[in-house]
């Protein structure tokens, strides 16, 4: 995958947990599709994980996951900063790091010291929590993870249900399974798929990048200034 190119240690620890990535995502581009016998949708796994930038709204409610009834319903001013704490009293948010964990199959953590490095925030969330790792949030636990796997922007939970939804999505689109054949794209379509990279289309489309893009960063998912490598690869062909 691209997000691993110029990253071998990434790409490593990604290939030997799962060695049917070493050709990327497996069963999803040129295959057939594949809906897993419900509709497409986001899951409340992504949902839950995906808040690193959230768009507050001005009401919110707290629904009941088991019946949809509405059990509480707030104006944002009144939920935020001081009175947070009063709203988790009202409500029962067992939405729980640990139980993420496990429901993933990863290994639960036991102590606070298997979550953090950082002695400070240890000693915060052991307080938070009344010294009890089964309370710990699912955002606040899986942001509090350190240290990251090298070459990630975040923590290792979060990147499983990202890629889950990553190879969903993908399989649930007909352009990139029943439909991607050479009748849809043509096979110079399909070339030109195959060998663009992300870096291409930034220079395509943004040519005053040049000057931050050449000639030494193979990967632009990795912060740029930090790449120092010729980047044999470039110029890329004109396709």
């Amino acid at each position: 995958m691209e997000f691993a190119k110029g990253n071998s240690t990434l790409a490593k620890m990604l290939t030997d947990k799962m060695p049917t990535l070493a050709n990327g995502i497996p069963g999803s581009v040129g295959k057939p599709k594949n809906m897993r016998d419900v509709p497409y949708s986001i899951t409340q796994d992504f949902i839950a994980v995906y808040r690193l930038h959230p768009l507050m709204p001005d009401t919110f409610q707290i629904r009941n996951h088991l019946t949809g009834a509405t059990e509480n319903s707030y104006q944002m001013q009144n939920a935020v900063f001081e009175k947070t704490e009063k709203v988790f009293q009202e409500n029962s948010m067992e939405n729980l790091y640990n139980e993420f964990r496990r429901q993933l199959h990863l290994t639960p953590i036991t102590s606070f010291e298997d979550l953090t490095t950082n002695t400070a925030h240890v000693k915060e969330l052991r307080q938070i929590y009344n010294d009890d790792v089964e309370k710990i949030d699912l955002l606040i636990g899986s942001l509090a993870e350190s240290p990251l796997p090298e070459g990630f922007g975040f923590s290792d939970t979060f990147f499983r249900i990202f890629l889950v939804m990553a190879r969903r999505r993908l399989e649930a689109d007909r352009f990139f399974t029943d439909d991607y054949t050479p009748e849809f794209y043509t096979q110079w379509g399909l070339d030109y798929i195959d060998r663009t990279y992300l870096k291409d289309i930034l220079l395509r489309h943004y040519p005053t990048l040049s000057s931050q893009l050449q000639p030494n960063v193979t990967n632009v998912f990795i912060p740029w200034k930090s790449q120092t490598k010729l980047d044999k690869k470039f110029p890329y062909p004109d396709w």
